[in-house]
C-alpha cells in the first residue's frame, strides 16, 4: 500500500496538472471530480425505519457517544472539525449555532437537520450521515434517495427487514448495494428472547442478495462499552459485535480510499501526467516498503499513455502477499497462483504496444477473469470468506464481458484498473 506521503505526492500532481496542463473540459472535469473525492472522508450512510437503532450505531461508530437516547433527531451527521460545535438548521433554513461540545437541543428552535462538528480522530476518514426514513411512503423513499446521493457506504439498520424495508431498498442502485451492510441492531434483545439464530436464518440469503453481509451488533452493550470510564471496553465492545462492526466498515473506508487512488494515478498516466517520487532513498525505506509498495510507486512513463497502460498492468499482481496460514488457503492460493503467473504471462509478452497490442491486453485480462472463473467453478466455497471472495470474482468477470465490448484504448485502461481493484481486495483479505 502506498505510504501518506506518497498520496500526497500523487495528490499534489493531480492539482497541478489540472492548473498547468491543457486539459479539455471534459477531462479537467474527471481530474477535479476525482480531486474532490479524495480530498474528502468517505461518506458513511447510515438508514432504517424509525426505532431501529440507528442514533446508537452512529455513536459506535464514531467511537463515543455523541448523541444521547434521550435526544430526539430526525437527520443529522457527524463530520470532522479543528473545534467542536453543532449546527442546527430548521426546515425553512435558519440556523442556530453552538459552539463547543454538545449540550442540549435549543430551546425554541425546531431543527430538521443537526450538524454536529467533532475533534474525532476517525472522523479525517469517514462521516457520518443518519438519515430519517418515515412519513408517507412517498417520503421514505425520497429520504432514501436523498441519503443515497450523498452516500458512498450504507449501512441499513434494522431487527427483521420487513417487506416494507425490502421494497425501499430495491430501487437503491447496485453499485451502492455492493458497499452495503445490513447491520442487525440490539441482539443482545433477540438473543435475551432466544430468537438471535432464528433471525439471523431468516435474514441469511435476502442479505446475501441485497448486501455485502451482515453485522449483528448488541447496541445496548457496545454503548456500554463505550461509556466506561477512560478508554472503552475493548472486550465488552468485541463480545458485542461493536468492534466487527467498526473493522468492517474501515476495511470498506480503506478499499474505496485505495480504490480512488488508483484511480487518480490511473488518470495521470493515461494523460501522460508524470507522478513525483517523493520517497527518500534510504536502505531504510526501501527495506520497509513491500513488493506491492514497490510496484505502485513505479515512475510513470512520459511516453505514450499506452505504454504507460501497459506498465501498470504488468504489475498488477506481483505485489500480492501470501495467505496466512488456516484462512481458507487453498482457494485463496489458487486465486493468487492465477493472477501472479498471469502477470508474468503479460511481463514476457508485451514491450512497446500500439493499438493492436492494446487490444491484446484486454485479451488478456479477460482470458485471466476466465481462469479464475474456473478456479471458483471448482471451489467447494461453504465459508463465509470464501463466498465474498468467490462473488467479487464472478462480479469482476461480468464486468469484463461488458468492458470487451467496447472500442479503443479505454476499455484496456479499464481492465487493469479492475484488476488492480481485485488486487486491493485480495490484499485486505489476506492481511485480515
Amino acid at each position: 500500500m502506498i505510504d501518506e506521503m506518497s498520496d500526497g505526492a500523487v495528490l499534489k500532481r493531480l492539482e497541478r496538472s489540472l492548473n498547468a496542463e491543457n486539459f479539455s473540459a471534459k477531462i479537467k472535469q474527471q481530474g477535479l471530480h476525482l480531486l474532490e473525492r479524495l480530498s474528502s472522508p468517505v461518506r458513511v450512510v447510515v438508514l432504517g425505519l424509525s426505532g431501529s437503532g440507528k442514533k446508537q450505531i452512529l455513536n459506535i461508530l464514531a467511537g463515543q457517544v455523541v448523541v444521547p437516547e434521550n435526544v430526539d433527531l430526525s437527520s443529522f451527521e457527524m463530520v470532522w472539525a479543528e473545534e467542536s460545535g453543532t449546527s442546527f438548521t430548521s426546515e425553512s433554513g435558519d440556523t442556530q449555532v453552538q459552539k463547543g461540545e454538545f449540550v442540549g437541543m435549543p430551546s425554541d428552535f425546531e431543527p430538521g437537520f443537526t450538524s454536529f462538528e467533532l475533534t474525532i480522530p476517525v472522523l479525517n476518514k469517514m462521516s457520518l450521515l443518519c438519515a430519517s426514513v418515515s412519513g408517507l411512503e412517498s417520503d421514505k423513499k425520497n429520504n432514501i434517495d436523498w441519503a443515497i446521493q450523498r452516500a458512498d457506504i450504507v449501512l441499513w439498520c434494522s431487527q427483521e427487514f420487513s417487506q416494507t424495508e425490502r421494497d425501499l431498498w430495491a430501487g437503491v442502485p447496485d453499485e451502492i448495494k455492493d458497499h452495503s451492510f445490513f447491520v442487525l441492531t440490539r441482539v443482545d434483545e433477540l438473543s435475551s428472547q432466544n430468537e438471535l439464530t432464528a433471525r439471523i436464518s431468516e435474514l441469511e440469503d435476502v442479505v446475501a442478495e441485497e448486501f455485502h453481509s451482515l453485522i449483528p451488533v448488541a447496541s445496548l452493550q457496545a454503548i456500554g462499552a463505550l461509556e466506561t470510564d477512560g478508554a472503552p471496553d475493548q472486550e465488552l465492545l468485541a463480545a458485542s459485535g461493536g468492534k466487527a462492526l467498526i473493522d468492517n466498515v474501515l476495511r470498506q473506508v480503506e478499499q474505496g480510499r485505495r480504490a480512488d487512488m488508483d484511480s487518480v494515478t490511473l488518470f495521470l498516466s493515461r494523460h501522460n501526467v508524470a507522478v513525483e517520487n517523493t520517497q527518500q532513498n534510504t536502505s531504510d525505506t526501501s527495506e520497509q516498503l513491500d513488493s506491492s509498495e514497490k510496484s505502485d510507486q513505479t515512475e510513470i512513463s512520459d511516453q505514450s499513455d499506452k505504454i504507460t497502460i501497459l506498465q501498470s498492468a504488468t504489475g498488477i499482481i506481483s505485489g500480492v502477499s501470501a495467505p496466512s496460514p488456516n484462512k481458507e488457503d487453498d482457494f485463496t492460493r489458487s486465486v493468487l497462483e492465477c493472477l501472479r503467473g498471469r502477470a508474468i504471462d503479460l511481463t514476457r509478452s508485451f514491450g512497446h504496444p500500439d493499438t493492436e497490442e492494446m487490444a491484446a491486453v484486454l485479451d488478456h485480462c479477460a482470458t485471466t477473469a476466465n481462469d479464475l472463473a474456473d478456479i471458483c467453478e471448482g471451489a467447494d466455497c461453504s465459508g463465509e470468506e470464501m463466498t465474498n471472495l468467490r462473488d467479487d470474482i464472478l462480479e469482476f468477470v461480468e464486468l469484463m464481458q461488458l468492458i470487451q465490448v467496447e472500442e479503443g484504448d479505454g476499455p484496456a485502461a479499464d481492465a487493469v484498473t479492475l484488476l488492480l481493484q481485485l488486487r486491493r481486495d485480495l490484499e485486505f483479505r489476506t492481511a485480515a
